[in-house]
């Protein structure tokens, strides 16, 4: 029998409160960058937003993390 790591996908859902839009995104690797700079996975132009501004990742375990760049980990169970 052949096992493989099962396939986790994201999604992401960003809605501006000001204007009203939404922005949707799937995932299929990680780190998912966010950040204003165009290099980023997930590039949100927004003044407040740093241009390397967060990653989320994934272990192993199938925990999620946000990880801004000041190093704070906020960790999360799927």
């Amino acid at each position: 029998m052949n096992h493989q790591p099962m396939k986790l996908a994201l999604s992401v859902r960003v809605t501006n409160t000001q204007d009203g839009t939404v922005l949707d995104r799937i995932f299929d690797r990680f780190p998912v960058r966010i950040g204003r700079s165009g290099l980023n996975d997930l590039v949100l132009d927004f003044g407040f937003v740093s241009n390397f501004h967060a990653a989320i990742e994934r272990n192993d375990q199938m925990t999620t993390s946000m990880v801004p760049r000041s190093g704070v980990d906020t960790s999360r169970q799927c």
